[in-house]
């Protein structure tokens, strides 16, 4: 890197990167106080120092979010650092993803979403990170998108891997039904259909949908793919 400093990096004799298990603190600070460039600079520090995406998200990331997400309890304040550190979060996940280079046409293609009712915007985010730096072409559809338009995207674009994002659970019982349904449909013909979240369980097990607990889990499922595939052609 010809400038690191402009990612928030160090420099020649500038601070180091901290081990994986002390970043989630400093994480923490630069989302509660803001700092776009040092979050962002952290993330890519950590990856660049050997660290997959998963291990980041799984880490640091999950850890300083975690306190994030308490803060609404010391005062009304925490309700708009909550929003900005996850806008942050986005921002440090897009860096991390433009840096992979899965061939648009030549890899295989993951998609997913949350369904409808379901607001939640970091788990889609990450997984579409994680699957890209395994070597997938992923498109994030995002939050509260209902099952019918997922069923349109998966034909459009034939997908190798649909990932399911449960993080409400209202959302994901009043979802269940139709995503079963398009679930056994999707597996029978060979696609990996994985959720995730706390409410994954309202579905995992059924339709051929599997489950996966943590990024890492991701991670795994998403490489599998890229060896079927590759194996395949």
């Amino acid at each position: 890197l010809v400038a690191p400093e402009r990612l928030g990096l160090p420099g020649p004799g500038g601070r180091a990167t901290p081990a994986l298990a002390d970043a989630g603190e400093l994480l923490f600070r630069h989302l509660a106080e803001g700092h776009g460039v040092r979050t962002t600079g952290l993330v890519m520090s950590l990856y660049l120092a050997g660290h997959s995406v998963a291990e980041i998200c799984d880490g640091p990331i999950q850890q300083a979010m975690a306190r994030i997400g308490e803060l609404w309890r010391h005062g009304e304040s925490g309700i708009y650092i909550e929003h900005r550190a996850t806008d942050l979060c986005i921002q440090a996940a897009a860096q991390l993803r433009a840096t992979f280079q899965a061939e648009p046409e030549a890899a295989p293609c993951a998609l997913g979403a949350a369904p409808s009712g379901d607001p939640y915007l970091l788990p889609s985010v990450f997984v579409a990170s994680v699957a890209a730096e395994a070597g997938l072409r992923t498109i994030n559809l995002g939050p509260d998108l209902p099952v019918s338009a997922l069923a349109v995207a998966v034909r459009e674009q034939a997908p190798a891997l649909i990932w399911l994002s449960l993080s409400s659970q209202q959302a994901a019982e009043r979802a269940a039904s139709a995503l079963l349904e398009a679930a056994a449909g999707w597996t029978a013909r060979g696609v990996r259909v994985v959720a995730g979240g706390h409410h994954r369980d309202v579905v995992v097990g059924q339709g051929g949908i599997e489950g996966a607990a943590s990024m890492a889990e991701m991670d795994a499922l998403a490489r599998a793919v890229v060896a079927a595939a590759r194996q395949a052609g």
